[in-house]
């Protein structure tokens, strides 16, 4: 029996779990946080609003979890975004330059939230969130670490 060293992960399968996470996150948005959200609002104006409905949208609200409602959604939109950086980036030495700029960029939201300098609500688990979804694509593609740290 093989034993593997590291996990790779292919170009296209990097993509399609970026495509799913966006797909994920914006079902959370439009069936399980408020309509009057801008997204939710905007998607009600183009599509109707009995479109969420189809999607799963409940009179009743389901108990998910705070973590998964409020804080998943942003970090898998970074997800997809740093993904997509690594992947198609044009200049490679700035890939993961930017990405982490991204990450770094989250996280600044967040202390900026924290000190009432913009609106929202500061969330620890949104920089955990952030955190570990933005390096993700990093790591799945050590190679152009590789090339970026020599």
């Amino acid at each position: 029996m093989k034993q593997f060293h590291s996990m790779r992960f292919t170009q296209s399968s990097l993509m399609c779990s970026a495509l799913a996470s966006l797909i994920f996150a914006v079902w959370i948005y439009l069936t399980k946080r408020p309509s009057n959200l801008l997204l939710n609002v905007k998607f009600d104006q183009i599509f109707g609003p009995e479109f969420r409905w189809l999607l799963g949208r409940s009179e009743i609200e389901t108990s998910w979890p705070d973590w998964i409602v409020c804080s998943l959604p942003a970090a898998l939109w970074l997800y997809a975004t740093n993904t997509w950086i690594i992947l198609y980036f044009p200049s490679p030495q700035n890939r993961i330059r930017l990405s982490l700029y991204l990450i770094l960029f989250c996280l600044l939201t967040e202390l900026l939230q924290l000190f009432g300098v913009i609106p929202g609500t500061f969330d620890k688990i949104d920089s955990i969130w952030y955190i570990v979804l933005g390096i993700i694509p990093i790591l799945c593609h050590e190679q152009k670490i590789k090339k970026f740290l020599s």
